[in-house]
């Protein structure tokens, strides 16, 4: 389990904006083993962060699906103009000192590798302005 003290200053950001023209329909609401993926990437998130950021221009799609979990939606204002800018956003409106980027289509999501990933963040020097897993 992850230590309190990493929680406490890492926020997660997931993105839900994208078209899925690709896919035909919205990534975010097809379902893995019965649950929307977005549903999924949230669970995760709000395990291993103090707070949960959805950015997105549809809050209104996903409010149903989330609505057991602890969560704040942003809605994105520059629509449509891709993930960086949408991140971006995201950023300016998340106060944390660590933030967690995902995507709402990672169905392989592990509590675990993130919250592992969280308590090293505990030991990066304070020069260091991002880090992967």
């Amino acid at each position: 389990m992850e230590s309190e003290s990493s929680k406490q200053f890492l926020s997660a950001v997931i993105l839900a904006g994208g078209k899925s023209s690709r896919m035909g329909q919205d990534k975010a609401l097809i379902p893995w083993d019965g649950i929307p993926l977005l549903q999924r990437v949230c669970q995760v998130a709000c395990q291993c962060c103090q707070q949960v950021y959805i950015i997105t221009p549809w809050p209104e799609r996903y409010q149903e699906i989330l609505s057991a979990f602890n969560y704040q939606f942003l809605v994105e204002s520059n629509s449509g103009q891709g993930p960086l800018v949408a991140l971006t956003q995201a950023l300016a409106e998340v106060p944390s000192e660590w933030v967690l980027l995902l995507a709402c289509d990672l169905p392989l999501l592990q509590v675990e590798i993130i919250q592992d990933w969280a308590d090293r963040l505990n030991n990066i020097p304070g020069s260091i302005l991002a880090t992967v897993p």
